[in-house]
Formats: C-alpha cells, structure tokens, sequence
C-alpha cells in the first residue's frame, strides 16, 4: 500500500494484494454437514485498487477507482486475462444552515 498527496483536497493511493492459494497457510474448509464447491480452483490471485479521492467543498469527496484481478487457474500458464473494473463515488456533506 503507498499514496501520493497532491493537495490538502486531492490525494492517490494505491493498493496492491497477491494471495498465494497453494501454500501451506491456506488449508482447505473443515468437514461438516454442509456442502461447499470449489469456486474456481485456483492457484493464486493478484488485486490492484488505484483510488483518487478530491474533496470539491468541505466534507464532499468524489472518488475514481481502478480495480484489476488478475487469477492464476490450475490449467493455465501464469495469469490469465484479467478482470478489470473503473467505478465512480461522490460524497455530499448536508448541513443545516
């Protein structure tokens, strides 16, 4: 994790996560009455969040973030194609006055 201050009302930060599935600290779920399928098999993952937030007026904030997942599958070589997402957010502070 790592970020940037332009200003006082305009920061980036930058998030990053690798998650590997294969290692020992990852064991599968406990037995029980229940049922669970294996979601997508995989091996690793690898999340990355760029997020800019801009405070327009005291307390109102827009965000824009960038968020690509990258998986690993058993069957493939390396990452595979990656899921990407661009999402939008404004804040709006109310008061009374």
């Amino acid at each position: 994790r790592t970020s940037y201050t332009m200003s006082n009302r305009l920061d980036f930060r930058l998030f990053a996560q690798y998650t590997d599935f294969s290692s020992s600290r990852h064991s599968p779920p406990q037995e029980g009455p229940w049922e669970l399928d294996d979601p997508l098999d995989l091996r690793s993952t690898l999340g990355i969040h760029f997020v800019t937030r801009f405070e327009f007026r005291p307390g109102s904030f827009f965000y824009l973030v960038y968020k690509e997942s990258r998986f690993d599958e058993h069957d493939s070589d390396g990452f595979g194609r990656p899921d990407r997402q661009i999402i939008g957010k404004i804040t709006y502070w109310l008061s009374k006055g």
